[in-house]
């Protein structure tokens, strides 16, 4: 019996619900599928290439290889515009939250050509997987999509944070135990210019875009409770909001 063909791509590259699925998939189904992973830049492709299949994006290799894929994997939409009739197309996405994004956006209030964009998606994939029945209902509004292709049997990444030991990678990521605080607190925001979107007014003279603003009384609240506040943006905005200096913050990249 032939082995399905299945090519994965994510934003980072090798990261977010592809990689999750990944390695699901991988344990499950070794014998029964070969994986392939498009890496978007060459620096990420020589550090990855020993670690797993991988092919370069917009290369021969790539482009001799795709009309072998079986199902194609994506969180941001990509290799939408190289999609097959006879090949599955899986819209994993990259998260789930209260941001108003595609077709939930007023035409207004949507960035230029990003309505083309969206049409294109919602034409070429088969089905999005989404946590439960509630982002079930949402995502088939986002995307336009039909509500049965949206299939809500569980978010990847999610799987992968319920079942990991979050203070020992926590720890091994810092460099320090984080268990000699009293709590951890996350703050992971989502990209808040969307794709140049018109009402996203980023505030970036600190680091929650707020105004007002007491950075002295975030830190003495965090001293005093014993609290780690642990920020990790979107790897679009990582340059773009000031570093504090405190050893209750830390920032992940």
């Amino acid at each position: 019996m032939k082995k399905l063909n299945v090519m994965f791509q994510s934003k980072p590259n090798f990261s977010d619900n592809a990689k999750s699925l990944y390695d699901f998939m991988k344990k499950k189904y070794k014998d029964k599928m070969n994986f392939y992973w498009v890496i978007d830049n060459l620096k990420d492709f020589n550090r990855l290439k020993h670690k797993i299949n991988c092919v370069l994006n917009d290369s021969e290799e790539l482009y001799n290889l795709f009309p072998e894929i079986d199902i194609i994997f994506t969180t941001h939409g990509q290799l939408k515009e190289r999609k097959l009739e006879n090949q599955i197309y899986v819209n994993l996405w990259h998260g789930v939250g209260p941001k108003k994004i595609g077709y939930l956006l007023p035409n207004e209030k949507m960035a230029k050509n990003d309505d083309v964009w969206y049409e294109e998606l919602r034409e070429k994939t088969d089905y999005i997987i989404v946590p439960n029945n509630f982002w079930q209902l949402i995502f088939s509004a986002i995307f336009k999509t039909n509500y049965n292709r949206v299939l809500p049997i569980g978010y990847p990444k999610l799987n992968t944070i319920v079942n990991s030991d979050g203070i020992k990678n926590l720890s091994k990521i810092l460099g320090f135990p984080v268990d000699v605080y009293k709590k951890v607190i996350f703050y992971t925001p989502t990209f808040k210019n969307g794709c140049n979107r018109k009402d996203a007014n980023v505030n970036t003279n600190n680091i929650f875009d707020l105004n007002p603003y007491d950075e002295k009384k975030l830190i003495n609240f965090l001293k005093e409770n014993n609290y780690l506040l642990c920020v990790k943006r979107h790897f679009s905005e990582e340059n773009i909001f000031p570093e504090p200096l405190c050893e209750n913050i830390f920032s992940i990249k």
